[in-house]
């Protein structure tokens, strides 16, 4: 298993102590450049996705919400005891609270999940962007043997 930041330090080295001749080309920057907005679009593609399945899901449940509560409204006018009402109202307040945490938790996984494939994009161009930098360093060094030095 390769060590992408001991490669980009040892590439680092090799610029600070002059083993490098010439400076990368223009094209090959501006296309790591490219690369770099490309990523950081993808993740905030990525991102925005999450966020509005995320605000699809919150809608929902406001919904579901209102519909609970509608009809918890009218089960207190049902005809029965006091004692009756007030135990089925205990047992809806019941699993409406259960229900909203497992509503929470869905929400706090659906945004782990966004977060996480957002940076998993940046990630990978970060770790490629060190592979090119890296290349593009192997390939301006001269060939002097002084590279063990």
């Amino acid at each position: 298993m390769s060590d992408p930041m001991g490669e980009f330090a040892d590439a680092l080295r090799k610029m600070a102590t002059g083993q490098v001749s010439a400076a990368p080309s223009l094209d090959n920057l501006l296309a790591t450049y490219r690369r770099n907005i490309e990523a950081v679009t993808q993740a905030n593609k990525v991102a925005l996705e999450g966020a509005q399945a995320l605000a699809r899901r919150q809608m929902e449940i406001v919904q579901q919400t209102m519909r609970e509560i509608s009809a918890s409204v009218q089960a207190a006018t049902e005809p029965g005891t006091a004692q009756e009402r007030a135990a089925k109202q205990t047992e809806r307040l019941k699993q409406a609270y259960a229900q909203a945490l497992d509503e929470a938790r869905e929400l706090r996984d659906m945004i782990e999940k966004a977060n996480a494939e957002s940076m998993n994009v940046l990630n990978a161009r970060f770790l490629q962007a060190l592979d090119e930098i890296k290349g593009l360093i192997d390939h301006s060094v001269e060939p002097t043997g002084d590279a063990e030095k």
